[in-house]
């Protein structure tokens, strides 16, 4: 696993100090108390901080289940893909053959009779109007 560079780590820690001082001003705002000055005995506040780490747990399970989800979507998408592209190399290797003898078709101007592309409408040599049948 790579090492955090010195700054990212700096930023890192400076934006978890001003999620800490922003909930301490919720708090402090909400309570109209600092944590510190809070009357609670210590069994209330870790009863308090058991039920957040059971809030915690579920939305760790919920994030895990949802992960899940989507690796199982994932897969099924990659083996979608698979089966089109194993499909896909069974028709051109079908349509291989015929495409080769197609493209060895030589049109001849109907006019001079020299070998014309395919694709044109009038003969390179003599320029007349080239019919195809």
């Amino acid at each position: 696993m790579n090492e955090l560079n010195e700054e990212t780590r700096c930023e890192i820690v400076k934006s978890i100090k001003a999620e800490y001082d922003a909930r301490a001003a919720f708090g402090l705002g909400k309570y109209g108390i600092t944590l510190s000055e809070h009357y609670a005995d210590i069994f209330k506040r870790l009863q308090h901080l058991k039920e957040e780490l059971m809030d915690a747990t579920l939305y760790i399970e919920w994030t895990m289940i949802k992960m899940s989800d989507q690796e199982t979507e994932k897969q099924k998408l990659i083996s979608d893909i698979e089966t089109i592209q194993f499909e896909l190399s069974s028709v051109c290797q079908e349509v291989e053959p015929c495409v080769n003898v197609v493209s060895k078709i030589e049109t001849t101007c109907g006019n001079c009779e020299n070998p014309i592309g395919n694709n044109f409408k009038f003969c390179p040599h003599c320029g007349c109007k080239i019919k195809y049948e």
